[in-house]
């Protein structure tokens, strides 16, 4: 970049500079000033041959350059006037117009560092020259190169002699130099540089001995140390302090005696006394008490300077041992000595030493208090602590006072303090801080390094004038806020010379001011001074390495485009296993102290703790996107939230690239449209069969819903035809073929007929679609069967005038057939033959060894070859006006097929309509009957037979019949039926049934199915297991007319099951039945010696009724008087209840069961032939075997002996 002029910016560039509008203004050597515009526009000021050194700049905006030669310029920006002011203005010299440095004071004058003339301060409205620090502390002329103005007003100026800081508050100065031995002061005293950073700190660097750094908070701790040459502290290991009434310091050491320290003048002196080891110290009334280790006790008087020497001697008046590590005065004035081994105290007028409680204090006495009570406190290393009451001559011991895992770190006590509340506290060594609890006599532990102290060792407590405790341990001091336990720690990092304190080392004075001695001397400070550093340090990121080697930026391929510093994003190839990451917080008050925490977002969820950690290493992490953080705090624990961050983006292997993952989404995307395009295609066809299922699901539903209707209502007709039958029966009964109305009765009768027939033929249809029509197959002459068919129809061909011609391959065919439904498969092919022939129904009977086949055909329409298998569905019709259900040829074909035979319609001859029906000759399962028996009707049998038989008893009374029908005009045409012949009781449903029966005896009950609130069966069902009504017979009298509810009903215990409608002859000849047959039972069990009890039971209630009436008999058959009552108690039941049972099930009462149950376990007993007559008569309960044989005969028929 060059001016207008051509020139550019070449040579020795001495200052660089930004003015407050942001123009660079650069001083180049031999050349001139060059401004470089916030336009990038570059112009120089030319100062040929003059050698530049500083530039500043004036509130008006005047720049001022330091030179060799030419003094002070000032140049005007706009009009480029250059003006020269000399310090020397008559030139005697040319050095004295040699200028270093300039530093822009305010605006009335700015201050100019010289080669031999020092400070010197020119004014702007004078443009003079007037001294401001022109020489040095030897009187000689400063060689100053540097000046800043600091934060606190002051001047610090760079010399050859050290740094000068001017104080602009108390217009004094200090003169800071390298002092040899002395690591606390300047490395070299060249000074060439000065610079304050933003946390005030101050950065010096000299010309020999590097840089050296000073902060403000370090110089709240005053340090004393040996410094060879200089007047110092005499030792490094500090041991005890005490103040006399003068306001010195008396100091001791552990290496180097006795000091007196003057903190005014900060003058140190040595004591007279020999001993190199002082462990405590008294200052009592012009007198210092000084014990030693191993040198015994002096004391020095102040004033005559007179010594006096202690020692252990033979005598027990002596210190117990020379040794001596505390010195104490009461109250009272009385001074008590702590040895090594024990305690005493000084007896004045004797002169000499009284030893206290040998027996009990062994130990080393480490420190003495008395209390606000007047109570003496002992502290021991190694025993805990006595207390001593002086008024009451009282010692107790603490022998652990702190409770800890390691005993011995609470029985060793170093310190003890009072505070102004009067708590008294004390220091151990390893176990915290602890607070004696006076009400309970007893010391608990406060605060240990688990809760903030830097150590567990605590060498001295103090409390300063604010309630704060101060305390020295091997890792710095603290203070303690007694309210609240908040402890702040001071290190070496806060200024102290160290972080190792010595034992019970530690004094404040009368001004408050708090001193702490250690192992490198001791530290003094004024709490009300210290403070916080509260800098929030900045955060940045300093290091950045791949592999555990440093990322450069001019390195191939390196990740990084800018320094580390200023990078905000980076990638990371995929195979760098291990990389590293360097941060730093930019506080310098003490960097070994500042504390860091980091996290690594996309991996960590918390931040991680890192004090003293500045670079975390990552390995093997994932491809993506992370972003690592990092906050810091300064050694104070100041955190700057915000801190730094970097975004990671490790790259992913080729393979999970984005052109990778764009190949694999052209394949993926292909295999999902063709894997989609398949699935749609499948779905549609999916869909269209599901679509023809629901269709056909629908067509099952609408053809359910049609037969569930159609099966309902035949349920419903049956009943209203039962009553239209059974009093058409009656009325025909009663009239003469030769009456006028015999016709029209006639007439009636075939309907009701017909209207029977289609009913139970819907009702066979709706069993063949449930699958509950089962056939019986009877090995039958179907050829004979078909012919009987044609002779039934052969009226209705001739009254139509329709020929009918058979042909008929064999005379007679034997095949397995269910007969009945053989004959109604051929009566609808015939029926649908005549309905749709104009003139001609043809029939053709054909058969092979396996099968036989008949063909129907008439000349009739010809079905369409759409409707060909239509036809056999159900419900369908070509011609909506013929009449007829639809059922027809749909209830053939499932006949036919439980027959496992076919048929189909054959519409491939011109004239006729052909039905061809193929069976076969053998089924697997027949039943086999001779061809020529003859059939009778079973009822007629039955009613033979019971009419040939006279009962034995015939009971006088009429039976008594319940009737349970809910139909109101059934009911009462079943009473109309029965009452001539039976008493006849009603009820409409199962519940009023019951409660009838209650109350009544029956004899019979007929029962409908199908009734409400109770219905058929769970009333017969209740009947049987009821013990009162077990016995009673159940005729079912109902319109279902299926197998599966015969079955039910039978299982129910039903004994007769009759459909609607029903023959009234046929069902007055099964109650006479039932009737009969259960009184011949009964009859014959009476007369039978060996018939058993089981022969009259009719249900499981009433079997076990009789057995265990009997088993109680038998157990009581030695008893002659053994009745009813007995009975009734041993069975749990009522008198009248036990004889009507007793009497419906045998027709005997209670005594003379009892009787018949005694002389059929004689007859038992008889037929054993074990015992005699006489013996049987007395085990069965007679008392005269007279009468025994007596009853006998009469009831058997024969006597004893002959049986």
């Amino acid at each position: 970049m060059k001016t207008t002029d051509g020139e550019k910016v070449e040579g020795a560039v001495r200052d660089l500079k930004r003015d407050g509008k942001g123009n660079i203004w650069m001083g180049v050597q031999g050349k001139g000033v060059f401004c470089l515009s916030n336009e990038r526009k570059l112009k120089i000021y030319p100062l040929n041959n003059t050698n530049v050194r500083k530039i500043d700049f004036d509130v008006d905006g005047n720049v001022w350059v330091a030179t060799y030669g030419r003094g002070l310029l000032k140049i005007n920006p706009v009009s480029a006037q250059v003006k020269e002011f000399l310090i020397d203005e008559k030139r005697n010299k040319i050095s004295e117009n040699d200028i270093n440095t300039i530093l822009s004071f305010n605006s009335s004058y700015l201050l100019v560092g010289t080669v031999n003339k020092g400070v010197q301060r020119f004014d702007f409205h004078t443009e003079k020259f007037t001294p401001f620090l022109e020489k040095g502390q030897d009187n000689s002329p400063l060689f100053v190169r540097c000046m800043i103005k600091t934060e606190n007003q002051e001047i610090w100026i760079g010399t050859e002699e050290g740094v000068f800081i001017y104080d602009l508050r108390s217009m004094k100065y200090i003169n800071i130099r390298h002092i040899h031995n002395d690591p606390y002061s300047l490395s070299d005293n060249a000074i060439h540089s000065l610079f304050q950073d933003r946390e005030g700190g101050i950065w010096v660097g000299t010309f020999f001995g590097g840089v050296s750094y000073f902060n403000y908070s370090f110089s709240h701790f005053e340090k004393y140390y040996p410094i060879i040459g200089k007047n110092s502290i005499s030792g490094k290991s500090i041991s005890e302090f005490c103040e006399d009434d003068k306001g010195n310091i008396w100091i001791g050491t552990e290496d180097a005696g006795l000091n007196k320290f003057n903190p005014s003048t900060k003058v140190f002196t040595q004591s007279p006394v020999a001993s190199k080891n002082i462990h405590s110290l008294l200052y009592d009334e012009n007198q210092l008490w000084v014990g030693t280790f191993s040198d015994g006790l002096y004391v020095i008087d102040l004033q005559s300077q007179k010594i006096v020497s202690y020692k252990n001697r033979a005598s027990g008046n002596s210190i117990k041992d020379d040794n001596i590590y505390s010195i104490y005065k009461d109250s009272s004035g009385k001074i008590w000595i702590g040895s090594m081994t024990g305690l005493q105290y000084y007896n004045q007028r004797s002169n000499n030493f009284v030893r206290v409680r040998e027996d009990l204090i062994k130990n080393q006495v480490n420190d003495i208090l008395e209390d606000y009570r007047g109570i003496l406190w002992f502290a021991t290393i190694g025993n805990g602590i006595f207390s001593y009451d002086r008024f009451s001559d009282e010692w107790q011991h603490y022998s652990s006072p702190v409770d800890t895992h390691n005993g011995d770190s609470g029985r060793s006590v170093i310190c003890l303090l009072q505070d102004r509340k009067n708590r008294l506290w004390i220091g151990t060594e390893g176990a915290g801080i602890s607070i004696l609890n006076r009400d309970a006599n007893s010391f608990s532990t406060v605060i240990t390094s688990n809760t903030g102290l830097p150590n567990d060792v605590i060498y001295k407590l103090i409390e300063d004038s604010r309630g704060y405790i101060w305390g020295s341990t091997n890792k710095g001091i603290f203070r303690l806020d007694p309210e609240n336990m908040d402890v702040v720690v001071y290190t070496h990092s806060s200024g102290l010379l160290g972080d190792q304190f010595n034992y019970k080392s530690g004094f404040k004075d009368y001004a408050g001011k708090i001193y702490f001695g250690g192992v490198k001397g001791f530290v003094a400070f004024m709490p009300d001074d210290l403070g916080i550093n509260e800098y929030v340090p900045a955060i940045v990121l300093n290091s950045f390495q791949i592999q555990n080697k440093e990322v450069s930026l001019t390195e191939k391929n390196s990740p990084l485009t800018s320094s580390i510093i200023y990078t905000t994003s980076v990638n990371i190839p995929y195979n760098a296993s291990v990389f590293s990451i360097g941060f730093a917080a930019l506080s310098y008050t003490y960097p070994e102290g500042n504390k860091y925490a980091y996290k690594l977002e996309g991996r960590d969820r918390e931040w991680i703790q890192a004090d003293r950690v500045q670079q975390v290493n990552y390995t093997d992490l994932s491809p993506g996107n992370y972003v690592f953080k990092v906050i810091g705090a300064n050694s104070d624990g100041v955190w700057n939230e915000a801190g730094a961050s970097l975004k990671i983006n490790i790259l992913p292997p080729w393979y999970r690239t984005f052109w990778a993952y764009l190949l694999y989404i052209v394949v993926i995307s292909v295999f999902v449209y063709y894997t989609i395009y398949n699935f749609v295609q499948k779905t549609k066809r999916r869909n269209a069969r599901l679509l023809k299922e629901l269709e056909n699901t629908k067509e099952k539903e609408l053809y359910a819903a049609k037969i569930d209707f159609f099966t309902h209502i035949t349920h419903e007709i049956r009943t209203p035809l039962s009553l239209i039958k059974i009093p058409l029966e009656d009325v025909m009964k009663e009239k003469d073929k030769r009456d006028p109305n015999w016709d029209n009765l006639t007439i009636i009768q075939r309907n009701v007929n017909r209207l029977l027939k289609l009913v139970n033929e819907l009702m066979d249809f709706r069993k063949t679609e449930s699958h509950g029509l089962s056939l019986n197959f009877v090995r039958t002459d179907v050829v004979n069967i078909v012919k009987e068919t044609i002779s039934r129809f052969k009226p209705s061909t001739d009254s139509k005038e329709i020929k009918l011609d058979a042909v008929f391959s064999i005379e007679s065919l034997y095949a397995d057939v269910d007969r009945e439904v053989f004959t109604k498969i051929l009566s609808n092919l015939f029926s649908n033959a005549l309905k749709y022939s104009f003139h001609v129904i043809e029939v053709e009977f054909s058969h092979t060894e396996k099968s036989f086949e008949i063909q129907i055909g008439n000349d009739g329409d010809r079905i369409s070859d759409q409707f060909v298998e239509k036809i056999f569905e159900p419900f369908f019709k070509l011609n909506k006006n013929i009449q007829g259900t639809g059922i027809g040829l749909a209830f053939v074909k499932s006949l036919v097929e439980l027959h496992k035979g076919t048929i189909y319609c054959d519409n491939t001859k011109a004239d006729r309509t052909v039905f061809v029906m193929t069976l076969p000759v053998n089924q697997e399962y027949s039943i086999g009957i001779d061809h020529d028996e003859e059939q009778t009707d079973r009822v007629d049998d039955e009613q033979s037979n019971s009419s040939k038989n006279e009962p034995f008893h015939v009971k006088k009374t009429i039976p008594t019949i319940l009737t349970v029908e809910d139909n109101e005009e059934f009911r009462q045409l079943l009473y109309k039926q029965l009452t001539g012949k039976f008493h006849v009781l009603q009820a409409q449903n199962g519940l009023e049934a019951l409660d009838i029966m209650d109350k009544e005896n029956v004899d019979v009950v007929i029962c409908d199915i199908m009734m409400p609130v109770m219905d058929g069966l769970e009333f017969c069902k209740t009947l049987k297991e009821n013990l009162k009504y077990s016995h009673i017979p159940v005729i079912l009298l109902t319109a279902k007319t299926n197998m599966e509810s015969k079955i039910e009903g039978i299982n129910y215990g039903a004994d007769e099951y009759i459909e609607k409608p029903y023959s009234i002859d046929y069902l007055m000849a099964r109650i006479d039945n039932l009737l009969e047959n259960r009184k011949k039972i009964k009859e014959a069990f009476r007369n039978s010696p060996e018939l058993a009890y089981q022969s009259i039971t009719h249900s499981k209630a009433d079997e076990d009724f009789l057995q265990k009436l009997i088993h109680i008999i038998h157990n009581n058959l030695d008893e002659p008087n053994l009745n009813i009552d007995k009975l009734a108690e041993e069975m749990a039941v009522s008198r009248s209840t036990l004889y009507r049972k007793v009497n419906n099930v045998s027709e005997l009462s209670p005594n003379d069961f009892i009787l018949l149950v005694r002389l059929k376990k004689a007859a038992e007993l008889i037929k054993e032939n074990k015992y005699l007559i006489n013996e049987i008569a007395y085990m069965v309960g007679f008392s005269s075997p007279n009468y025994f044989s007596k009853c006998f005969f009469n009831q058997f028929g024969v006597n004893p002996k002959d049986f």
